[in-house]
């Protein structure tokens, strides 16, 4: 996440999303303030074996 800092767009997470979903997948992001934690989980769908 680029919130606060020098630089960034703020476009990394949303991008992330927009293509776990495109893949019908879903991403969640979690933030700990107390742990000054930031943990983003993508789930993607199993593709079948080639």
């Amino acid at each position: 996440m680029t919130f606060d800092k020098a630089g960034g767009t703020g476009l990394g997470t949303y991008s992330a999303k927009l293509l776990a979903e495109a893949q019908g997948g879903s991403i969640s992001v979690e933030v700990s303030d107390a742990e000054n934690r930031t943990s983003i989980t993508v789930s993607l769908p199993a593709g079948d074996a080639a």
